[in-house]
């Protein structure tokens, strides 16, 4: 079982356990994930760049967890090619991300592909770096997108007003 809440709800919800029993208690102060305003910018970017590269937003999210942590331990040996591939980077279940790692097995040559953690796992700064991932892929494809978050939008544009 595992308590949230603010401390009046948990001594609540505590008095309501079997006081006969011995339980086992860790306290820690609740950590905020990562913000609403992030997880919209990059769906915002992933569509837009999905839309631009004619790819699903499916495969744009799971090309970009490559920047994200991996599951450790976790791999899968799949045929190296475009079909299989395809069918990798569309999975909304699960998401996979190619290594360069290439071997030849029962005559078929497979590609090991590595388990990522899923964005909605991740800490804000692991989010942060698969966020900085997708811009510079943006960028670097010259994608003709606008990467700016709203903030920084809104600075550009007060400092030209000033002007």
């Amino acid at each position: 079982m595992k308590l949230k809440g603010r401390v009046p709800d948990l001594v609540t919800a505590m008095m309501r356990l079997d006081l006969t029993k011995e339980y086992d208690l860790e306290v820690t102060e609740h950590k905020k994930g990562r913000s609403l305003d992030a997880n919209s910018y990059y769906w915002k970017l992933v569509g837009e760049f999905a839309r631009w590269a004619r790819k699903s937003t499916a495969y744009i999210h799971n090309d970009m967890l490559r920047y994200g942590p991996r599951v450790e331990g976790a791999e899968i040996w799949l045929p190296d090619t475009p079909e299989a591939e395809f069918r990798a980077m569309e999975a909304r279940t699960y998401h996979l991300s190619p290594t360069d790692v290439c071997e030849e097995i029962g005559g078929v040559m497979k590609r090991k592909w590595e388990l990522k953690k899923p964005s909605h796992m991740m800490t804000t700064e692991e989010f942060s770096r698969v966020i900085d991932g997708l811009i510079e892929t943006i960028q670097g494809c010259g994608a003709p997108i606008e990467t700016m978050t709203p903030a920084e939008l809104a600075a550009v544009r007060g400092y030209h007003g000033k002007a």
